[in-house]
């Protein structure tokens, strides 16, 4: 089964529309850099769905069309079947930007692993975050402190504290932004007022 997205911003909304067709999912954009760059940014759609995705980029950064003029479809289902795990595409593309041979290097490498998975929602009503999730995160920090070798207990560590960052600005309600004299104060109105006016009820119509 094969989706174009045709220039189309993936958004979870298709991720969720595709996970009721498959759970395995194959990513494989365009293979120069505007591809490649399109691939990371549609990594975050799939975190919170539990997909199996893989990420395949194609020799010679070719895109399918081309590839295919030029092999077999056997050739191209081959490559599709030993696609890599998203992750290991994650880490294996930090590792060629960054390098792990110096401190700084390896510290990139981490924050930047690190903020993708912080991408994952956190359930609202428990501050916790979902069993299988939290399964999949171990493994995926597992993997990561085995690469870097860097504690397991310092990426958790880390982590927490990103997700406490990220967790500093509430969507709605009233909320301070930077200090001093620049503070700007947002306030966000009832989403269903109890008495709804005319004027409220032709806004929410033009938004929908």
């Amino acid at each position: 089964n094969v989706v174009a997205t045709l220039g189309t911003a993936l958004t979870e909304n298709h991720v969720s529309f595709l996970k009721r067709f498959g759970r395995k999912v194959v990513l494989v954009f365009d293979g120069d850099e505007a591809g490649q760059n399109a691939t990371e940014r549609s990594l975050s759609r799939f975190l919170s769905q539990q997909i199996d995705l893989r990420v395949l980029t194609l020799p010679g950064e070719q895109d399918p069309a081309d590839f295919l003029e030029g092999n077999s479809p056997e050739a191209f289902s081959s490559l599709v079947d030993g696609a890599a795990e998203a992750w290991d595409f994650k880490l294996a593309g930090l590792v060629n930007r960054h390098g792990v041979g110096s401190i700084d290097a390896r510290h990139r490498v981490v924050e930047e692993m690190l903020e993708t998975i912080c991408h994952v929602p956190v359930a609202q009503s428990t501050g916790q975050l979902g069993g299988e999730w939290q399964m999949r995160e171990s493994i995926i920090l597992g993997r990561l402190s085995q690469r870097l070798g860097i504690p397991e207990a310092t990426l958790r560590q880390r982590l927490s504290e990103l997700r406490r960052e990220r967790g500093g600005v509430k969507p709605a309600g009233n909320t301070v932004v930077g200090g001093g004299t620049d503070r700007l104060t947002l306030t966000a109105g009832p989403l269903f007022p109890e008495k709804p006016t005319n004027q409220w009820k032709m806004e929410r119509e033009a938004l929908e």
